[in-house]
């Protein structure tokens, strides 16, 4: 019976070794670290200001992890990206188009962050929607077919445009936004300054460091995955796949007082229409949002972040 032994522990060490495989992809390698340093410890302190009449829920797609809210029609409600991208008018797509009353106007083109032409929509104006308990009559918009910036369908977007002059609070966990227009101040919590820039007049940019380097961070929730710019690290260092581009050495993100660590961070050669000293150094995206409550406030003279 003893002679079996050797043979187990062979069996033993081959099927440990299939268990710790190396994933196929980069994209599966990326990690984050340190989260725990950002989450927020105790929610309901941050909903304890909000009227039950201020809160809405959210969907959050499988394939892709961003929020999606309804949004009401004439005839027929859609759910659609709340995308924190998108500096314009509501955006609808070809899948939805046939259901939502609209009338034409001039084409035009739709343009990447930093200017650059992505394909050709049409300008539409819709009679009525409503969304965030606000209705809106004779709104312009566009209308884009879906596969122009995704790679499945998708009903279209919604942005901050439509929470102008408000506070909100965004969990994803909870799929939950609270929307208010009464200006309260939350306990305990530190006020990241937003930075205001005409071409993305609603977007949510401020200064943060990225490996100890101070530059601009972008919040995106229509975009999955996050990424930090190329020219930040060693180019020599930088590995890619079908996957994308990937650094495989630990980078560290600080925000305010708070930090957390990327391991195999995607990279990309990020730029912006925007006119700064800095440049920009991150795009945090729904794959790090989902673990962060977020407060945005723009009342009044407001502008300002809070990460709970």
């Amino acid at each position: 019976m003893l002679r079996f032994l050797p043979m187990l522990g062979i069996l033993s060490v081959v099927s440990l070794v299939q268990s710790q495989e190396v994933p196929k992809y980069y994209r599966d390698r990326t990690k984050i670290l340190n989260m725990n340093l950002i989450k927020c410890q105790d929610k309901n302190k941050v909903f304890t200001n909000y009227r039950k009449n201020e809160y809405y829920n959210l969907s959050i797609d499988s394939e892709f992890g961003m929020p999606h809210i309804e949004v009401d029609f004439e005839n027929n409600t859609f759910p659609l990206v709340f995308d924190f991208g998108n500096s314009d008018n509501i955006l609808i797509t070809n899948a939805i188009s046939e259901k939502v009353p609209f009338c034409k106007k001039n084409k035009t083109y739709t343009y990447t962050p930093n200017g650059e032409i992505r394909g050709e929509i049409q300008n539409i104006e819709i009679p009525k929607f409503k969304v965030f308990n606000r209705i809106f009559e004779n709104e312009g918009g566009t209308l884009m077919d879906w596969s122009i910036s995704s790679t499945s369908p998708i009903n279209g977007l919604i942005g901050l445009k439509y929470l102008q002059n408000q506070l909100f609070t965004l969990d994803y966990e909870n799929k939950l936004l609270a929307i208010t227009n009464r200006d309260f101040t939350f306990a305990s919590s530190e006020k990241i300054e937003l930075l205001s820039f005409p071409y993305h007049p609603y977007g949510i940019h401020f200064l943060g460091k990225v490996n100890g380097k101070e530059v601009i961070i972008y919040l995106d929730t229509g975009k999955s995955h996050s990424e930090i710019n190329s020219n930040l690290v060693a180019q020599e260092d930088i590995v890619s796949d079908k996957s994308g581009s990937f650094y495989p050495e630990l980078i560290e993100v600080e925000i305010g007082s708070k930090s957390f660590s990327l391991e195999y961070a995607r990279v990309n050669k990020l730029k912006r229409k925007i006119d700064s000293e800095y440049p920009i150094g991150m795009y945090i995206a729904s794959d790090i949002l989902k673990y962060i409550t977020l407060s945005v406030n723009r009342i009044n003279d407001n502008n300002y972040l809070i990460f709970h």
